[in-house]
């Protein structure tokens, strides 16, 4: 998904901000962060949640989701762990 997301823009990075694992099941949040060709700044593209079945030690099933990028406060601050 990446390589084929990729090709549209100058660069493309992914800013993971959750890796939680429970038994077999992992799950990942996670920002594409894209710079156009006409703006060299990165811009949160989009934010993905998935959900990963391991089985044998290996990916085996997931479901993932995109909604638009929240680059408001509140959302950002949402999935900040407090210290």
């Amino acid at each position: 998904m990446s390589i084929e997301m990729g090709k549209s823009f100058e660069n493309m990075s992914p800013e993971f901000s959750h890796i939680v694992q429970e038994d077999n099941q992992v799950f990942v949040r996670f920002t594409y962060n894209v710079e156009t060709v006409e703006s060299q700044e990165l811009i949160g593209l989009a934010d993905f949640f998935s959900v990963w079945e391991i089985k044998d030690n290996k990916l085996y099933r997931g479901y993932i989701m995109s909604q638009p990028c929240d680059d408001a406060l509140e959302g950002i601050l949402s999935f900040i762990n407090e210290v």
